[in-house]
């Protein structure tokens, strides 16, 4: 039986214990079940307390060598997200909208308030899982019911990070949802087609 340490209470558990991730070697995330539901509810309870330890946390790792800094930690899944998602959402956002508001980073339910409305920006590379038979790109809405859309950011990798698709998706597609996934078929793209605003703002792309 394959088993993992969690990184969090420190107990080793089998790795069903473990929620589904692609972002680590073992396909799990690096915190047990019961710790992450506990590290949700804890966040949404006091947010700005659990925003100080992460704080405190990543400090140390900083002054150790474990973590570089965002802008040059292009494995860090942040950097993806943060660093390049939201630098090119904020650039998109004002050329749809007229007043745009950036919030503070990891600020809890949405990065973005356009004319009132409220955006969330999520991002993903293509990646593959054997049981798909195309590659796809995994937006984490994490049944958010904070925001009233989605900008998803699609990449084509992570090394090269170009952009090849942009979509505007209501709250109703990700806030019963814990992530949408969109395989990199013709059915599938066309399936979110009519959300897809990439040819809108090609010449914003360009640039990046």
């Amino acid at each position: 039986m394959e088993t993992k340490k969690c990184s969090e209470c420190g107990e080793v558990k089998p790795l069903n214990e473990s929620y589904k991730s692609p972002y680590t070697k073992e396909h799990r995330r690096n915190q047990c079940k019961e710790c992450w539901k506990k590290y949700y509810q804890n966040y949404f309870k006091n947010p700005e307390k659990v925003k100080r330890k992460n704080y405190l946390y990543n400090k140390r790792r900083y002054k150790n060598g474990e973590r570089n800094p965002l802008g040059t930690n292009t494995k860090c899944t942040c950097y993806l997200g943060i660093y390049k998602g939201e630098a090119i959402a904020e650039k998109i956002l004002k050329y749809l909208y007229n007043n745009v508001k950036r919030m503070p980073t990891c600020y809890s339910g949405y990065d973005f308030i356009c004319d009132n409305i409220k955006i969330d920006v999520k991002t993903s590379s293509l990646h593959f899982k054997k049981t798909y038979v195309n590659k796809f790109r995994t937006m984490n809405t994490c049944k958010n019911n904070n925001t009233d859309i989605f900008l998803c950011i699609g990449y084509d990798n992570r090394k090269d990070l170009n952009i090849k698709h942009i979509w505007l998706f209501p709250k109703e597609l990700g806030n019963y949802r814990q992530s949408i996934n969109i395989h990199d078929s013709e059915k599938y793209l066309q399936k979110f087609k009519r959300y897809e605003i990439t040819e809108k703002v090609k010449y914003i792309i360009k640039k990046e």
